[in-house]
């Protein structure tokens, strides 16, 4: 009977609803007409009546819970090694998108370029001379396959002279035998055929020496076309080195990506700016969020897309309106330990709540309260 005084006069329908049960089962046990397990039924029922009716309840009750402000973020880094001639800011500096924000020294960049330039116009002359020895090789080559040609013809010219000749040899030497040609005649008809014999051999190394000069030609085609194409590689190597550096030229001056406030520097003016290593941290003001841990008792009254409000420590007069952006898919940390009294760990889940409308206000590391609307 004591514990059905603790809720006689309770406001909460749900503790009235306690009250009355346990009045009930207090009277049955009076009236000594119930047995002992139709009390223990009715102990039962009252819990599961308080419980369901607290859970019928609680989707109308907000979601509170505490976190941090957060905003987008990006780290500028160089992309080449190179000492720093210039900086522009000091962290809280706001910076609008295309900036500069970070000279480094470019005038051995400007010397490789000057360089390039001058390999490439070496390159590009090679090429065109070996482009010319080409052509020069072909024209041997065909300058070789006509002088072949005028060779064999000059050689099937003095051929048939030849044949012609010896024939008036044998016939003049029958002649001369039987006494009907005079010697004279003898001796003229063999000058001839000598002579002819001797034009055929020189005719013949005639041929000799414009096939040889034909090989010739043709090994310097194919050399010369080696040389044109080592050259061509040449021209494209030194294009590629010309691009790199002034690629590395423009490197060199680094521009913000972004509208935002400086909230980080690590570098000064004269230190050397490694590659991947953060010069500047960029904040996007107007981007900004509050991530805070739910514990797993009230995670699933929270939707996505729903809304929220969201409530800075040092700014009490303010209210920021608020959309939850992302619910974390696994459980965090637990926030409560009692395995000793067998009870399970409360775990949390991380829920990323988008400010609409924070106007500069919100910085990165706030402590904000964040109220779930159900």
């Amino acid at each position: 009977m004591g514990c059905c005084r603790l809720y006689q006069h309770a406001d909460d329908t749900s503790d009235k609803v306690v009250y009355n049960a346990c009045q009930f089962a207090i009277h049955a046990k009076m009236k000594k007409k119930l047995t002992i397990p139709l009390f223990i039924i009715a102990a039962i029922i009252v819990v599961l009546l308080y419980n369901w009716y607290k859970g019928m309840n609680s989707s109308d009750v907000s979601v509170e819970a505490i976190g941090i402000i957060e905003a987008a973020e990006v780290d500028v880094t160089p992309e080449i090694p190179e000492k720093i001639e210039w900086l522009c800011c000091e962290e809280g500096d706001a910076v609008k998108k295309g900036d500069v924000l970070i000279r480094l020294y470019d005038r051995k960049l400007a010397a490789k370029v000057s360089e390039g330039k001058a390999m490439l116009r070496g390159a590009e002359a090679r090429h065109e001379e070996a482009g010319a020895n080409v052509e020069n090789s072909k024209a041997r080559v065909e300058n070789a396959k006509a002088g072949i040609q005028t060779a064999q013809a000059e050689i099937d010219r003095i051929r048939a002279l030849h044949e012609e000749a010896r024939e008036n040899l044998n016939r003049i030497s029958e002649l001369f035998r039987d006494g009907y040609a005079t010697k004279k005649e003898m001796d003229a008809v063999r000058t001839v055929s000598e002579a002819t014999s001797a034009q055929m051999s020189s005719a013949m190394s005639k041929k000799i020496s414009e096939e040889a000069a034909l090989s010739t030609a043709i090994a310097g085609v194919k050399s010369a076309v080696a040389q044109l194409s080592s050259a061509r590689a040449a021209i494209e190597e030194a294009r590629a080195r010309l691009l790199l550096t002034e690629t590395q030229i423009k490197d060199s001056v680094i521009s913000s990506p972004l509208n935002g406030v400086i909230t980080y520097k690590a570098f000064e003016t004269g230190e050397t700016a490694i590659v991947g290593k953060t010069i500047y941290t960029i904040h996007d003001m107007q981007r900004v969020w509050a991530r805070v841990d739910v514990e797993e008792t009230d995670i699933g009254r929270i939707k996505l897309n729903g809304k929220a409000v969201v409530m800075p420590a040092s700014l009490p007069d303010k209210i920021f309106d608020g959309e939850v952006r992302e619910i974390g898919r696994e459980a965090d940390f637990a926030t409560q330990r009692d395995v000793s009294r067998g009870r399970q760990d409360i775990r949390t889940f991380r829920v990323k709540v988008g400010v609409k409308k924070p106007d500069g206000l919100l910085k990165p590391g706030m402590t904000v309260a964040v109220k779930f609307m159900p």
